[in-house]
């Protein structure tokens, strides 16, 4: 019988969906218009900052591709998917953390960073699928 996923969970698979949308289109983009960065630049200097924009580009897109199959497995409720949706707010809460403590930095983006991913690794934590047994195991 099939038994529709909560509200909560829901959300949490569409925002990581279309967070993985952004970051695959803003990285294709950077990588497009990398050239149209680097104009001014000349020699080594600009090779290196070319091979470290790549760098960063390319890892944005596989963080892409991975909130995409972390959505996917959200929405069909696959213990891997809630593990590693864990793992990653417990990497953003602690990159929150981190961005908190100098001064002149964005801490109000900082605090909201920290309470959506403390909000997320609590409900996922109460809806973390439970193997399910048969009428025979009590």
């Amino acid at each position: 019988m099939y038994k529709p996923n909560p509200f909560g969970l829901d959300l949490i698979s569409f925002m990581y969906f279309i967070l993985g949308i952004i970051n695959i289109f803003s990285g294709c983009i950077s990588l497009i218009f990398l050239q149209l960065i680097l104009i001014d630049l000349s020699g080594l200097s600009r090779l290196f900052v070319h091979l470290s924009f790549i760098h960063s580009e390319i890892l944005l897109i596989l963080l892409g591709i991975f909130q995409i199959t972390l959505s996917y497995g959200l929405a069909e409720t696959k213990i891997w998917a809630f593990l590693l949706a864990l793992i990653e707010s417990t990497a953003n809460i602690i990159t929150a953390a981190y961005f908190l403590f100098p001064v002149n930095n964005l801490t109000v983006m900082s605090i909201m960073r920290l309470i959506i991913n403390m909000i997320i690794i609590v409900y996922l934590i109460c809806r973390f699928p439970h193997k399910k047994y048969g009428a025979d195991h009590k």
